[in-house]
């Protein structure tokens, strides 16, 4: 490629998108397989059996018509908006919940609805999708965990399997003592809740893990997310989702006084919770931590490309009203990097090894990278990134930044590439701008010794940024009919079509290993301090054990 094929703005209605490289998909899609029923926005544990009951009171109601058009709009917001108020009212004077669907941040909205009056009306706007929280996040989820069915007829509410009715009828005798209960008993329906009433609900059907831990729902909860009756290899969904469950859970056990939620990157991407504190998985999940590490490889490359990807965009706003040429941006480029740009890239891999104290050639003492470029050094890509997020208005230390994180990660993961073990083989594969294709084209380039760092830049913005970018908005633009181009290019000029709002943002995609921290301390299965520590309750040990069981005897 040598310049983006498009010749003229599309429309007058650009729109901002997200992942406008594309790139972040090929890892949030790898960790749905390795955790089924757990995605970025379920992180609390007793929404899977709330939004059970609310299907089963429909379903079950007298004279139900079943439709699924008669269960979303007023019937489903009623339920989900008192369950919203039940769950604020519980913390509203100990700062509030988090994941409270429909809550706005920091349950901004839930308490305005709070403090709308008394009672409160329950046909409140709250969320865009007719379904709520059910419908935009857990619906899939709880097909995945083996707790909602897809309907028997098109037009009927989706059904429940046999363990959904039994957690529905345990949220319910957790919560069958409520005046709110009772009133729905006798009304089918209600249309406001009072403070008494919510507050009521609240103590006894809330999300958090003190109102679950006496729910007949948590054993039932534990029974879906792990499913020792469950046998056999990766293919089976549920043995995946208890696979990595007994990663977090071995995480956690060994973290010590890291706090771990913070700690979770560098334990998967380094082995270390911090620097001196390393992580060993127990024997039988090793490979298992293998694949949620490769996702942080994965993770770690998404992130180098969008520094680069910010770079341009920055500068390009830069220069809005006389547009920007290829060769005056390299030139700008070069400028930042310094005398180093004209430097062979084989050079430059060889100071990077040089600077963790293996003074040989890339070649001979890439093996030995990984475990001298730890957190200790401050110079590891999680390091990097870091410093780098600290000063994002300077292009200088973004674009040296970006390069020496994608030649530390080529670097450090050379020899995974070149053993091509079946777990990398299988995981670098995924698109788009697989890392196999990645490793390939650096080794290939590698080849020649005059190869410069200038020529780096040069490939790493044609193809892997703006030639990444056209083919991603050109995709949008075909099979989803809006415009998400960031520029375009007439006349040999790239030409910005914002005015000067727009930022892209820069952030580290989502580890729903994150999410699933959660949800254990729901279950009672880990206790987060208020320092960020963890550690395993009683149960959480039995668990991992019973992990560990299991997996030996696969």
């Amino acid at each position: 490629m040598t310049t983006p094929q498009w010749t003229a703005r599309f429309s007058d209605d650009t729109v901002t998108g997200e992942d406008n490289l594309g790139v972040e998909g090929a890892a949030q899609g790898y960790q749905q397989y390795l955790i089924p029923g757990v995605i970025t926005t379920t992180d609390r544990a007793r929404y899977y059996s709330f939004y059970a009951w609310v299907l089963y009171r429909f379903i079950n109601a007298e004279g139900s018509s079943r439709l699924l058009s008669d269960f979303r709009g007023s019937y489903y917001r009623r339920h989900e908006v008192a369950f919203i108020l039940g769950c604020f009212s519980h913390h509203k004077d100990t700062g509030g919940l988090t994941g409270l669907v429909g809550g706005g941040s920091n349950n901004g909205k839930a308490r305005r609805l709070w403090e709308s009056g008394d009672p409160i009306s329950l046909d409140f706007d709250y969320f865009n999708n007719k379904l709520g929280g059910f419908g935009q996040y857990y619906r899939t989820a709880m097909q995945a965990m083996g707790i909602v069915a897809e309907a028997e007829h098109p037009r009927w509410v989706y059904r429940l399997t046999r363990r959904g009715e039994a957690l529905a009828q345990a949220y319910e005798t957790a919560i069958q003592d409520t005046t709110y209960f009772r009133a729905l008993k006798l009304q089918g329906q209600l249309t406001t809740l009072s403070y008494d009433l919510a507050t009521e609900y609240g103590m006894h059907g809330c999300l958090c893990a003190q109102a679950l831990a006496n729910g007949a729902d948590r054993p039932l909860l534990l029974d879906a997310f792990f499913r020792f009756d469950q046998h056999g290899d990766e293919q089976n969904s549920h043995i995946r989702r208890r696979l990595t469950l007994g990663v977090l859970l071995d995480l956690t056990a060994k973290s010590g006084s890291a706090p771990l939620r913070e700690r979770l990157r560098p334990s998967l991407y380094l082995g270390e919770y911090d620097a001196g504190q390393s992580y060993s998985p127990a024997p039988v999940l090793a490979d298992w931590y293998t694949r949620w590490r490769y996702v942080q490889v994965r993770q770690t490359y998404t992130t180098a490309l969008q520094l680069l990807w910010v770079v341009f965009l920055n500068h390009l706003r830069s220069c809005q009203d006389a547009g920007l040429m290829w060769d005056e941006f390299m030139d700008w480029l070069v400028s930042l990097i310094g005398e180093e740009a004209t430097h062979p890239v084989s050079m430059y891999l060889d100071r990077l090894c040089t600077e963790v104290g293996l003074n040989q050639d890339w070649h001979a003492v890439h093996p030995q990278f990984e475990a001298a470029c730890k957190l200790g050094t401050g110079r590891d890509e999680l390091s990097l990134y870091t410093h780098a997020l600290k000063n994002r208005s300077t292009p200088q230390i973004l674009v040296r930044t970006a390069v020496r994180i994608l030649c530390q990660l080529f670097v450090r993961f050379y020899s995974a590439h070149q053993a091509a073990t079946p777990l990398w083989q299988q995981f670098a594969s995924r698109p788009r701008l697989p890392l196999l294709q990645f490793f390939d084209d650096m080794g290939n380039r590698l080849i020649d010794p005059a190869w410069s760092v200038r020529d780096l830049l040069a490939w790493l913005f044609r193809e892997y940024i703006l030639g990444q970018h056209e083919f991603i908005a050109l995709e949008k633009l075909r099979y989803q009919g809006y415009d998400t181009f960031k520029f375009h290019y007439q006349d040999e000029v790239f030409r910005w079509p914002y005015g000067s709002e727009y930022n892209e943002p820069l952030r580290y995609p989502a580890l729903r290993l994150d999410n699933a921290l959660t949800l254990l301390i729901d279950l009672g299965l880990v206790i987060e301090e208020q320092t960020g520590i963890c550690r395993l309750t009683p149960d959480g040990q039995h668990y991992l054990d019973q992990v560990l069981e299991a997996a030996n005897g696969a």
